[in-house]
């Protein structure tokens, strides 16, 4: 898992996840600050965005993303 924030260095380097089988603690493997960095070779990207910021995040998204 790679996470993206402008402040990488202030992320945390686990995060708590919860899915169909109970809930565990994921490392996240690399912070990045910049957009293209964090997507780069990435499936899925998922964005935990408000609703509102969609369509402008996936203008600054689609550059960044290949083919497949």
């Amino acid at each position: 898992m790679r996470r993206r924030r402008r402040d990488a260095p202030s992320l945390r380097q686990d995060v708590e996840l919860k899915d169909a089988t109970g809930t565990r603690q994921v490392r996240i493997a690399r912070t990045c600050a910049e957009l293209a960095e964090a997507v780069r070779g990435a499936e899925p990207v998922f964005m935990p965005d408000p609703a509102f910021t969609q369509a402008d995040n996936a203008r600054r998204l689609a550059p960044h993303l290949a083919d497949g």
